[in-house]
């Protein structure tokens, strides 16, 4: 896996993590960057974020989106380093595989000698509409394999570096458990989906989360590096694999959503953007999730509904109410719409009548 990726990027080093956080902590404490240095990060963003920045030894400085946006823009990047000389590097994220300008963030980069680094948490095979491939750009690239993204081998990441660099890298083994729970998910979450229309999906969810054999996203943290077993590396290559008949599909669902909802509660489109999910915004989305669920369709699960995601993570963090607050609105009225392979055409329009005839 780490020969492909690094033919694939055309990097000069490639380390496997179990986490795509502690593939970003690896690579922020491999900048040689002083203690307490301040990281630009998008302030519509994951837990994962924060704490690879903290784990690190840096603090993050939170830039707020643009009114129709999930990705904040040059100017405000360029407006935050005026003001805060100690921010040394930036990530971007494209969030929900909605492209970021990459091209105007890199040149604000430049211009103030900051270090750029790509996390393709959201954005694994986006092509910018310069040409140029997620993760190719920055200095760096993040990858992560975790559940529901591009590349899903239930957990894993990777850490990319595009300059000249010796990381000291100490891997520690995963834990047993979750290395365990990890390789049945696949089967529990299917056992889980087919049964709960019957009500016993419900049942199972509760036990497999009391158990622990239901593996979240969010679990573990990012102060050490622990190797990713050869099961989940052979899972994200056979991934990379149909990447690209999967994004097309994502894309062909998204443009479903674009041409039917009404575009007072969409985001402004990006080309090239891969739309991991299809985010809308409503004033009122616990009600919108309620009338959903009477027609068998599930949406609760949504990115994000904080500024630092998930909301019960938001008090663990740094974040002060008001410090982006276009993001606060936005995480108040966000509602994600599913792209993934599971849902075809013929069900992303049923979808869209269903949100439209809530709207009204």
């Amino acid at each position: 896996m780490e020969e492909y990726l690094h033919k694939k990027y055309r990097t000069k080093k490639v380390f496997l993590t179990y986490k795509g956080r502690e593939a970003i902590a690896l690579i922020l404490k491999n900048l040689a960057l002083p203690n307490g240095s301040l990281v630009a990060i998008n302030g519509y963003t994951c837990y994962a974020v924060y704490q690879a920045t903290v784990a690190a030894g840096l603090r993050p400085y939170y830039l707020d989106l643009p009114e129709n946006g999930l990705n904040f823009t040059a100017p405000t990047l360029r407006h935050a380093v005026i003001n805060e000389p100690d921010i040394k590097a930036v990530i971007v994220q494209n969030t929900l595989g909605m492209a970021c300008d990459i091209t105007a963030i890199k040149k604000v980069c430049n211009q103030n000698k900051l270090f750029l680094i790509e996390d393709l948490a959201h954005s694994i095979g986006l092509q910018h509409l310069g040409g140029q491939e997620a993760g190719t750009v920055g200095q760096a690239a993040a990858l992560s394999f975790s559940q529901d993204k591009s590349v899903d081998s239930v957990t894993g990441g990777a850490a990319l570096f595009n300059f000249p660099v010796e990381p000291k890298v100490e891997y520690q083994p995963a834990n047993a458990w979750h290395r365990f729970a990890t390789r049945l998910y696949p089967w529990t979450t299917r056992l889980i989906r087919s049964t709960f229309s019957l009500g016993l999906g419900r049942v199972l969810l509760k036990a497999f989360k009391l158990t622990r054999l239901l593996p979240g996203p969010m679990s573990g943290g990012a102060d050490h590096i622990h190797a990713l077993p050869n099961w989940h590396s052979f899972v994200a290559y056979n991934g990379y694999q149909m990447l690209a008949g999967l994004n097309l599909h994502r894309q062909k669902i998204a443009e479903i959503y674009r041409q039917s909802l009404p575009s007072s509660v969409q985001f402004d489109h990006v080309d090239g953007s891969i739309y991991l999910r299809f985010p809308i915004r409503v004033n009122d989305p616990a009600g919108l999730i309620s009338y959903l669920k009477q027609y068998g369709i599930y949406l609760a699960d949504r990115w994000y509904d904080a500024p630092v995601a998930p909301a019960r993570s938001l008090k663990l963090t740094n974040y002060q109410k008001g410090q982006c607050p276009v993001a606060e609105r936005v995480a108040s009225q966000m509602v994600n719409l599913p792209t993934h392979v599971n849902i075809n055409e013929e069900q992303a329009r049923i979808l869209t009548e269903k949100v439209t005839q809530w709207l009204k």
